[in-house]
């Protein structure tokens, strides 16, 4: 963000921040939504905090702000016969929302806490496996841990999708967050030609994540990481003594 920053402002170029997965984040010890110039979180139902549904923008800018309350309102700048004066939307939260949203702020830090337990305890526990590489968490940086994400080493005795298979067989549940945007079949068919990203479509092809959630308890802490056991113990512990 800090290079990012600097080229923003070198070229006046405007810095938004997708901080859809990044509630209570921190990066080089700023919060994550206030270092450009808005910052966008999502309250989906599988985020950190949630409303059921929606989303909230951060801004210190009183016209970004006055601009986003008349998008998400039809592009009126109130409620009620108010006068139309731009394009709008219907992108509010209902009430019913917002509630819920605001009620699970309150426990934004207890359940930041919860995660990073059960991060710290994953870490330990695969710092044994030299195939499964965790998230890095720079120094000066809060990591929320929105998903536990391992990045699986390309010679691994186990790819990916043979992983999540076998896991899944135990009753554990995994994520792949995401495949590459310009593998999409949308995005394929209106990009005038195939980009060159080869960082994304590897972390696309390596990278796990296992269960994490807010109220995690020890026992089903435990549940995964047995199943993970059993899963090496069946051969995947042989890379160990080729490598």
């Amino acid at each position: 963000m800090k290079q990012l920053s600097e080229i923003a402002q070198d070229h006046h170029l405007s810095l938004v921040e997708d901080c859809a997965h990044a509630h209570g984040s921190k990066t080089q010890g700023k919060n994550c939504g206030t270092l450009g110039e808005a910052g966008a979180f999502s309250l989906y139902a599988t985020k950190i905090i949630t409303a059921g549904e929606g989303g909230m923008v951060t801004t210190d800018n009183e016209k970004i702000a006055d601009r986003i309350k008349r998008i998400r309102t039809h592009g009126r700048g109130g409620v009620g016969p108010v006068e139309t004066t731009g394009l709008g939307y219907n992108y509010r939260l209902s009430d019913i929302h917002a509630v819920v949203g605001l009620s699970q702020l309150k426990h934004l830090p207890e359940f930041i806490s919860q995660r990073q337990k059960v991060a710290r305890s994953y870490d330990s526990f695969l710092s044994h496996t030299s195939w499964a590489r965790p998230q890095l968490v720079r120094a000066g940086s809060v990591c929320s841990y929105y998903v536990y994400l391992l990045k699986l080493a390309e010679n691994a005795p186990i790819q990916r999708d043979e992983l999540a298979t076998r896991l899944s067989q135990k009753s554990i549940g995994t994520s792949v967050l995401y495949y590459p945007v310009h593998t999409q079949p949308f995005y394929k068919g209106i990009l005038d030609r195939n980009p060159e990203c080869h960082v994304a479509e590897e972390l696309g092809k390596r990278t796990i994540a296992l269960p994490l959630y807010n109220g995690m308890t020890d026992d089903e802490l435990e549940f995964v990481k047995q199943a993970w056991r059993e899963i090496s113990e069946s051969g995947v512990e042989q890379y160990a003594s080729v490598n």
